[in-house]
């Protein structure tokens, strides 16, 4: 009687289970840290969100229900936070594509793949009312133009009067500018869209009395300043 043999396989070794906080570090110092000049607003995002519901349960348990239900919690009353949902799912996605990419056989599939972002809230719009104006002037005034450093307080006036990017403000030229007839020239180096054969005109900036007035104190303290470094 012919015996038959069964062929002896190998025991394969069980992988070790890779933990969320495990993985969380991992995409971390491995990933952010190298490749995101943004890296810590992962880190506040994993931190915050993340570690504390998953930072002890492996990851191949976390699947697209427990993400959804979490992006929930953080979307919908009391949170009503839909931005946010949206950063957290956006990081849980990188952070799971981080581990397929490292092998981790565990991971199955991306957990955050085929969820929808969360409904906009509406756009945000934010203006200060006159008390806060008037606080934040007092400090520019105390804080700044009464301790001889205007450069920085005017500045900032300059920017609430021109509604202008602070960058543009910053290097305003005294040959751009036209104080008698409250024009300001911007130049193209300093402004976001770049002179095309189409877009060549000049942009001017109108200067209200109070902008203009500020100018002039600011002229007048550069003549200052240029007369007391030649005497020195």
């Amino acid at each position: 009687e012919q015996v038959r043999t069964r062929r002896l396989e190998p025991d394969v070794e069980a992988a070790p289970v890779v933990l969320f906080k495990d993985l969380a570090t991992d995409y971390i110092e491995r990933h952010c840290k190298l490749k995101k000049k943004s890296w810590k607003q992962d880190v506040y995002w994993i931190d915050r969100e993340l570690r504390p519901h998953w930072d002890a349960r492996p990851v191949g348990d976390i699947k697209r229900r427990d993400v959804a239900q979490l992006l929930n919690r953080i979307a919908d009353p009391p949170r009503n936070a839909p931005a946010s949902s949206d950063h957290v799912r956006a990081v849980v996605s990188r952070l799971f594509r981080f581990g397929i990419s490292q092998g981790i056989e565990q991971i199955e599939y991306n957990p955050a793949t085929g969820i929808e972002r969360a409904k906009p809230a509406g756009k945000r719009v934010r203006y200060m009312d006159g008390a806060e104006i008037k606080r934040l002037w007092r400090v520019w005034e105390e804080e700044f133009t009464a301790k001889g450093r205007p450069l920085i307080g005017e500045q900032f006036k300059l920017r609430l009067l021109t509604a202008q990017r602070g960058g543009e403000v910053l290097h305003m030229q005294w040959s751009a500018i036209d104080l008698d007839a409250g024009l300001w020239n911007k130049a193209f180096a300093f402004r976001k869209r770049k002179p095309t054969d189409v877009h060549q005109h000049p942009h001017l900036v109108p200067l209200s009395p109070m902008a203009v007035s500020i100018l002039r104190g600011l002229k007048a303290f550069h003549e200052r300043e240029l007369i007391r470094k030649n005497a020195e």
